[in-house]
């Protein structure tokens, strides 16, 4: 349990605890977190307790607020970054071995987190869920919509994962689902998988065979699925030198490794950045849309020169190193 910053309310966190291997193989690595969302009114101790042990990571699922947690946007999405951060420091886990997975509801917000906070993971696994809002309740939206609609609509854009699905090129993706889901229809699944397809390379698919939505445990603690997991990690900061990033606010995902969007020109529409960093020659190389104030955190650069940065083919003076001079 803690305290949460959110509201001061007391929170809770169910483990499903690492079971070391037999043999040493994995006894200098720091344990990778699988971080699972459970689906609509279930909890926490439930979503952890349907996967086995894992010997190279221990299995963290957070409860959201009762009884649908927000779909795990809104408040929910901050449940589950908040335990992500408190589990990450109880456990001592990898960060550059974290993955995000969940079933239905939680489907949909490994979808949702998966592409709000792209630089966290180093694989997702989306089972039987649902892409956005829309796809999955049909809820209406304006139809040739006047500058008043279209502007009472923007605050819906951090929610629209197809228009920011760029964002997954930062990690891989493993989608699951059952082919007759009379709950979440697999139409979900093979649109995104359809999707994907025209720009993302690392995605792996599969379909269950006369499987409903709920096919027994398998349907979260899927074996393939986590030896995709295993075989991947996210690039250390100091081996990233080209990042793509989307945002449809700040107030929501900012950051993506070393490069932020701090400022929008036009508050809740789409901004992004592409950014390349020549380290070399200690030079960045950016291309933004929508984008009022931008960021870098020089951490990952040893501090011993001024770097250069050329921002839409405006080069800006010599950037001196922060506390020189």
């Amino acid at each position: 349990t803690f305290i949460s910053d959110v509201d001061g309310s007391v929170q809770y966190f169910a483990v499903r605890p690492m079971r070391p291997a037999r043999d040493d193989d994995h006894a200098h690595e720091r344990p990778a977190l699988f971080l699972t969302l459970h689906g609509a009114s279930v909890e926490g101790r439930r979503q952890a307790s349907v996967y086995r042990a894992k010997t190279w990571g221990h299995v963290v699922a957070p409860t959201n607020r009762r009884p649908f947690g927000f779909d795990w946007e809104d408040w929910g999405r901050l449940d589950a970054m908040e335990v992500l951060d408190h589990a990450e420091r109880i456990f001592g886990t990898d960060p550059d071995r974290t993955f995000l997975t969940g079933h239905s509801m939680g489907g949909h917000g490994t979808w949702h987190l998966g592409v709000t906070f792209p630089g966290r993971w180093a694989a997702i696994g989306p089972s039987a869920g649902w892409r956005s809002f829309w796809s999955y309740s049909g809820a209406a939206r304006y139809e040739d919509a006047s500058e008043i609609e279209a502007l009472l609509m923007r605050p819906t854009n951090p929610s629209d994962t197809v228009r920011l699905s760029r964002n997954f090129l930062h990690h891989g993706i493993y989608i699951l689902h059952g082919d007759q889901d009379d709950n979440v229809p697999v139409a979900q699944a093979r649109f995104m998988k359809k999707h994907l397809a025209d720009f993302h390379d690392d995605v792996a698919y599969h379909e269950e065979r006369a499987a409903g939505h709920w096919w027994g445990d398998r349907c979260c603690d899927w074996g393939p699925m986590f030896e995709f997991f295993g075989a991947r990690t996210r690039p250390a900061r100091d081996a990233v030198d080209h990042i793509e990033f989307h945002t449809a606010s700040p107030g929501v995902s900012a950051w993506s490794r070393w490069v932020g969007i701090e400022q929008q020109t036009e508050a809740l529409e789409f901004s992004s950045v592409t950014i390349d960093l020549d380290r070399a020659a200690r030079s960045f190389v950016a291309t933004t849309d929508n984008v009022a104030r931008l960021a870098i955190d020089l951490d990952h650069l040893a501090a011993d020169a001024p770097v250069e940065v050329t921002i839409d083919g405006q080069a800006l003076p010599s950037v001196a190193w922060p506390g020189k001079g």
